[in-house]
């Protein structure tokens, strides 16, 4: 057994090593949330535990996954959810851990700066324990595709996992980021990609959660993500990068398919798609059990 702060490829299980904590406010609920690591065995997979509901736990899985505006969400009962954990959940992809326990107290994980890169930093303060147990993969034996509309979401036999994202932006035209995603990919060109959106847009949504409607963008501000305004970026020292927004869309796809509760080895390509479409395509993967089997 190893216990380590740097990255590793290697072919075993991890969890992180020690606790570890941040505090940011949520994206939606616009709530000061705090976000706890623990240490969990090998095999528990990722579980998010509520401590505002008295230690409730849920599940990391593309089970419990429902299609809610703006986010990732996981559903178990009414009233035990968590939201927004597709950055986390790229965040611990990145950071090559399997298993791991996620403390909140609330029912959503902090968006921080609107990237993974904050959580990525709290998985490294954390530390990475491997264990001598295995890590389990889901390899792609047949492509499997899904359409709606003009979205398209395929995944086809690869020795590896690799991604094509594929994405449109009023104002700003289409973009596409594609590469083998592997863990020192994504840390260092995917992970700090921020979330965006329009001010046009975001505005109304916030102003009729204010006055009783839906809790959405609540704590969203030109810190929490990239604002354009009619094909201007308004945030203070612009983009991170000439695509950020493509590579932010391939943050939120390798953290939605994370929910699968294995690395996939095979290439998805994702064309115009959002969260609920994507949580879609995995169900209906992981239903189609001859087209793909665990491998070592």
């Amino acid at each position: 057994m190893r216990t380590t702060n740097e990255r590793r490829t290697g072919e075993n299980q991890a969890t992180v090593a020690r606790p570890a904590s941040c505090q940011g406010v949520t994206l939606h609920g616009g709530r000061r949330t705090t976000l706890t690591l623990k240490p969990a065995p090998a095999g528990q997979g990722i579980a998010f535990v509520r401590r505002d509901l008295g230690g409730a736990t849920i599940p990391a899985s593309y089970a419990l996954a429902v299609d809610r505006p703006l986010c990732t969400t996981l559903h178990e009962s009414e009233g035990k959810e968590v939201r927004t954990v597709e950055h986390l959940m790229c965040a611990l992809y990145a950071g090559g851990i399997d298993n791991v326990i996620a403390e909140i107290d609330s029912d959503e994980v902090p968006i921080m700066d609107g990237s993974a890169k904050p959580l990525l930093d709290l998985v490294e303060q954390a530390g990475r324990h491997e264990f001598d147990a295995p890590r389990r993969y889901i390899k792609i034996k047949r492509p499997v595709e899904f359409r709606h509309h003009k979205s398209h979401i395929r995944v086809e036999p690869a020795p590896e996992f690799r991604i094509t994202v594929v994405l449109g932006v009023p104002y700003f035209g289409t973009f596409e980021w594609s590469g083998i995603a592997d863990r020192v990919t994504v840390a260092r060109e995917i992970v700090p990609a921020r979330t965006f959106g329009r001010l046009e847009g975001a505005l109304p949504l916030k102003l009729i959660s204010y006055l009783g409607g839906p809790r959405l963008l609540r704590g969203a501000s030109l810190k929490s993500g990239v604002t354009f305004y009619k094909g201007r970026v308004i945030n203070r020292g612009g983009l991170r990068f000439k695509d950020e927004f493509v590579r932010h869309h391939t943050l939120d796809a390798i953290g939605d398919l994370s929910l699968a509760g294995a690395p996939i080895h095979g290439h998805v390509t994702l064309r115009h798609t959002r969260h609920g479409l994507t949580q879609q395509f995995l169900k209906i993967l992981m239903s189609e059990t001859d087209a793909w089997e665990y491998a070592v």
